[in-house]
């Protein structure tokens, strides 16, 4: 019975917490960035390197954000759930 169970937990597929992430594409952006898995996510917020806040917006599933007016760079985009709890944070570059 234990040698079943533990085959058992061997044989189940392992979720990669990584692959429920919401994410950024495309990466780098121009105009436009857009999130996938992104069920969760309630507010995007950019910010630069220095740590200045320079957008932010709120999430709807299949929504494009427009990052156009970003000068060339890079930047750290935070994902809030609707607590307003950080459930990541993804780098960007800003073409």
């Amino acid at each position: 019975m234990k040698l079943t169970v533990l085959l058992l937990l061997f044989l189940l597929p392992v979720l990669d917490s990584d692959d429920a992430r919401p994410v950024v594409y495309p990466n780098p952006a121009a105009d436009y960035i857009s999130l996938s898995n992104d069920d969760l996510v309630s507010q995007l917020v950019i910010y630069n390197f220095s740590g200045r806040q320079v957008c932010a917006f709120n999430a709807s599933k299949g929504q494009k954000y427009n990052v156009s007016e970003l000068p060339t760079g890079m930047y750290l985009v935070q994902f809030l759930d609707g607590k307003k709890k950080i459930m990541h944070t993804q780098r960007l570059q800003k073409r």
